[in-house]
Order: structure tokens, then sequence, then C-alpha cells
């Protein structure tokens, strides 16, 4: 409902953090600081990978290698981009490779590249959480209201994002 939960104690999880927050976006450094955060919440964590990452499959290794070691199933997460035949590039083959592809019905983590397809608002999907890798602003219009409209924003990377005005974000 947009109030944040009063407690008579401090914060003991991340999701107690963001529930006390006024604010609703947040910072975390690491991917296993998201998968704890993940196995909290129950629901759709939707994942956005910034058009600018360099070696979309590196962070895509990294990111389900760290995914494996939170012992999260890679049958929860579903890569849902592809890149074109005639580009070439190893990244359709390594997400078959992985088990990472088919239909998303059962996927509890979606990862996008850039923006969200229109399909996930017109059937409906609940997403908790999203997640970005970006830590500048996001240009891509249907983004950026995505995430100004949703109710948990959560910036994943080393580098702390660069907030917009009136944005405050909350480490974790």
């Amino acid at each position: 409902m947009g109030y944040p939960i009063q407690l008579n104690r401090p914060p003991t999880s991340q999701l107690e953090k963001i529930c006390q927050s006024s604010s609703k976006y947040f910072w975390l450094k690491l991917n296993s600081d998201f998968f704890n955060l993940y196995k909290e919440i129950n629901g759709v964590a939707c994942i956005l990978i910034d058009r600018n990452t360099q070696d979309i499959v590196l962070w895509l290794e990294r990111f389900i290698a760290s995914a494996d070691l939170a012992g999260i199933s890679r049958s929860d997460i579903k890569v849902c981009f592809r890149d074109p035949v005639e580009k070439k590039s190893k990244l359709n083959e390594w997400i078959k490779d992985n088990n990472l592809g088919g239909k998303v019905e059962g996927g509890k983590i979606l990862v996008f590249l850039h923006k969200p397809p229109k399909w996930l608002f017109k059937d409906g999907i609940d997403v908790k959480i999203v997640i970005t890798n970006s830590y500048t602003p996001i240009n891509e219009p249907t983004t950026s209201a995505w995430l100004s409209a949703h109710p948990c924003v959560c910036y994943l990377g080393e580098i702390k994002p660069t907030p917009i005005r009136k944005q405050k974000i909350v480490s974790l």
C-alpha cells in the first residue's frame, strides 16, 4: 500500500529493510545478495540487463554460477531474449546448453535485455522485484516508466548507481 512497515526492532533481513524503507530503490552489490533476497520473496523477479553490458554471456555465466552456489534451481531461471541468428554469437547456444530457455510459465527469475517485453504486462505476471545491472539512469521509455512505477527496484552491481533527481537509493 506504500506505507513502510514499523517494527519495534532493527530489521534483521534485506526484505525487512526494504519494507521499512520509504524508498523503493535499493542497491545490491553482489549476486549472492540478490539470491538471498530472492529466497525471501514469494513471486517473480525480473532482471533487466543493461544494453551497455560489455559481455552478456560473461554476465550471465557469473549470474548463473552465483545461482548455483545459492542453491537456486536452473529451472527457476529463464533467459527471455536471444541474439539474431545472423549475428552468430555464442549466446543462443549458451542458453540452450545451460537449460535456461523454454516456456516462461515456470520461471521465477525472468531475464531480459534492457527492456521488458509487452507480453509481461499483457499476461499479468505479478513481478515482486525488478533488478537491473545499470548504474546510470535508463533512457528507454518503457523501462524508465516501469522502474519509476514499480514498488521495488534493485540495482545489482559493484558500482553504486547514479540516482536521478528526487531518487534515494538505499544500500542493502
